[in-house]
Parts: structure tokens; sequence; C-alpha cells
């Protein structure tokens, strides 16, 4: 089955439940790239003699770009948080 295949047959719920675990774990070439960067960074480091030239795993990941971060509303999320709530009654 192919990945088009599988997409077409889930629910939306479980689309966004897999885009939401993407955002906190990332799959796919990306999250390879991050661990070939701290195999990389941690030889690069445990050779060097100067502090100056300790690598962190992004300077060995030539794709990486920086997300930008947005701000967190918490008006927003306090007013939405609502929604979601559960009652035990």
């Amino acid at each position: 089955m192919s990945v088009g295949e599988m997409m077409q047959r889930m629910s939306h719920s479980e689309f966004c439940y897999w885009i939401a675990k993407h955002n906190i774990e990332p799959i796919g070439d990306s999250r390879a790239d991050l661990r070939a960067g701290i195999i990389a960074a941690q030889v690069n480091n445990s050779n060097i003699t100067k502090k100056k030239d300790i690598r962190t795993p992004i300077s060995y990941m030539p794709f990486h770009r920086e997300q930008p971060k947005p701000e967190f509303d918490k008006v927003a999320f306090f007013k939405n948080l609502n929604k979601y709530a559960v009652r035990k009654d």
C-alpha cells in the first residue's frame, strides 16, 4: 500500500494526529540528518583542543533551516481550553 492510498483511507482526526506527532518528533530525512549530525559533532568535539572549534549537530546539517517559532497567545489558549475540557458529573 502506498502512502497516497493510506492517506486516502485515514480519517481527518488520524491525519491531524500524525501531523501533530511529526511536529513533536519529526519523521524522515530531517530526523536522520540530525542523528548523523549528532555523531559527527561528537567525533569532532572529542578530537579538538581549542574550545572555539566546538561544533553543534546543526553544523553538519547542510539543508537545515531554522523554523520561526510562533508566539504563544495565552489569552487564546485559555479561551479555547474550555472546548476541550472533559467534565465528569
